[in-house]
């Protein structure tokens, strides 16, 4: 993804000496990642470092010299003695023993420089002449000369074999040529990923130091953009926890009210439940029925040879005071009889244990007479 490449827009400017007049032309190539990509139309031609400010802005610059100023050459040996003089750009060919020469004296070089300095262009790289367009170019084996930046180039089976200054060249154009596209972007490539083919020769260190400069504003950017899409990222997974969060409290809500009205509900159940239990209590339906009950069962356990002469349950106190409450033991049943044998007393008893929810049976009396035995229990029920 191109967002998360390097990416940085260069100035080409080609300092053209034609005649006495120096133009300007501007040309902006965008590097993102390792792919080089040059604006056609961003062609800009001018005679005015100010005008040239406006277009340029804060862009890094590179700088190429061309015209007549510019002297080119086969023979390294005859400026030898005058190097001193000139800055150079030189292009060795890797197919042949020749070398290239591009010559501008330092003093035209050094009185733009200060110019472009003082007006305050980012410069990051200097080429003298065209001869750098042989860095990318192809040659077509079917054409065998190249015309560009003011020099004619002449190739022998893809072999540049000879340089020589042409001013037949049309410069001022509002098109660029595809000689001059290429000349552009060998310049910033060179510039990023210099080539052992093209030795520049500039004494000043301000370009290695805004190189430098460059490479950690462009780290910079693109470190910032990490951090800024990384926030994004935050924020918006933070948005969404909410939200989730939020529709789960709201859930939460949503169930913590149906529960607690289910809550009321039932009390309220239970408050008429009570309440009818309490209207069925006072009309003695429960108390007739649980009677029955018991009565039933002491009746249905009774062996033949046991008889029976009293029952009470849920007796209430002998003692009845005028105008007090009558208090009913509902735990209790008293039972009264006779039996001949003690075994069928004993059975009686022991079923009724297991047919009543007892907790205790009392003998409360105990009388044994000729034939049979009186006896009165009493039955304490859980």
């Amino acid at each position: 993804m191109k967002i998360f490449q390097l990416k940085e827009e260069i100035a080409v400017v080609r300092v053209l000496f034609y005649k006495g007049i120096v133009k300007y032309l501007y040309t902006r190539v965008c590097r993102i990642g390792e792919v080089l990509e040059l604006d056609k139309e961003s062609l800009h031609i001018t005679n005015s470092l100010e005008e040239l400010k406006q277009v340029v802005m804060d862009q890094p610059v590179v700088l190429i010299f061309l015209g007549d100023e510019v002297l080119y050459s086969e023979n390294e040996v005859l400026f030898k003695s005058s190097e001193s003089k000139f800055y150079s750009t030189r292009y060795d060919s890797d197919k042949s023993e020749k070398r290239f020469l591009a010559l501008i004296r330092k003093s035209v070089v050094d009185s733009l420089i200060d110019e472009f300095s003082n007006k305050q262009f980012f410069l990051l790289d200097i080429y003298i002449g065209g001869i750098i367009f042989n860095l990318l170019f192809k040659n077509n084996l079917s054409n065998e000369e190249e015309l560009v930046g003011g020099i004619l180039l002449k190739y022998e089976e893809g072999v540049c074999t000879h340089v020589e200054p042409s001013f037949e060249e049309v410069y001022l154009t509002d098109k660029l040529t595809v000689n001059e596209e290429i000349l552009i972007l060998s310049s910033v490539f060179n510039c990023f990923y210099p080539s052992n083919n093209i030795i520049n020769v500039y004494e000043g260190e301000v370009l290695d130091e805004n190189k430098e400069e460059l490479k950690h504003k462009v780290e910079f950017n693109f470190i910032s953009k990490i951090s800024v899409i990384i926030l994004l990222i935050v924020a918006i997974l933070s948005y969404s926890v909410g939200k989730f969060f939020a529709f789960k409290n709201s859930e939460i809500e949503v169930q913590r009210s149906v529960e607690a009205s289910k809550q009321r509900q039932l009390k309220e159940l239970k408050q008429r439940e009570q309440q009818q239990m309490g209207m069925l209590q006072l009309s003695g339906f429960y108390k007739t029925n649980i009677l029955s009950f018991y009565v039933n069962e002491l009746v249905k356990t009774l062996p033949e040879k046991v008889k029976l002469s009293g029952l009470e349950v849920f007796p209430h106190k002998k003692e009845l005071k005028e105008n007090k409450k009558i208090v009913i033991n509902e735990k209790q049943i008293l039972v009264e009889g006779s039996f001949e044998d003690m075994s069928d007393f004993n059975a009686w008893i022991n079923k009724l244990k297991s047919v009543l929810s007892v907790e205790k049976i009392n003998i409360v009396k105990y009388e044994k007479e000729r034939d049979e035995t009186n006896f009165e229990i009493q039955v304490l029920l859980k």
